[in-house]
């Protein structure tokens, strides 16, 4: 990425992978608009990022939480692979996830809102 992004917005977008025709650096192409999710989240975003160094090479363990209102909608999105859209304070887009290193979803219910548990390994750093 060329733009440094210091802070993200509270604001997330769920593609299924499905959808997505190619990505290329924070552009994509989809066969469908119809089943993009947008979601703003209550909580500050942090997204955290640790390199494991092994024999086999350096992997990147990707982490972020979103706490959002209740929304049955999310579920749709359990047990599939993702792409992520996450936003800066500024509008700038990151794109996180690819066919071969998806995000995968986890939903903790709350009494009155979700907590969202978004995940991969990757070879390659997520940089802003």
């Amino acid at each position: 990425m060329n733009n440094k992004i210091d802070q993200l917005g509270n604001k997330i977008s769920i593609i299924p992978l499905s959808d997505v025709l190619s990505i290329s650096g924070n552009n994509y192409t989809l066969s469908t608009e119809k089943n993009i999710r947008s979601y703003y989240t209550i909580n500050d975003l942090n997204f955290e990022q640790k390199l494991n160094t092994s024999d086999a090479g350096d992997i990147y363990n990707q982490n972020l939480t979103a706490i959002i209102q209740k929304n049955d909608d999310i579920l749709r999105f359990m047990g599939q692979n993702i792409l992520i859209i996450l936003y800066s304070l500024q509008g700038d887009k990151i794109i996180w996830g690819s066919k071969d290193f998806p995000v995968k979803l986890k939903i903790t219910p709350f009494i009155s809102k979700l907590s969202i548990d978004l995940s991969r390994s990757s070879p390659i750093a997520l940089n802003f």
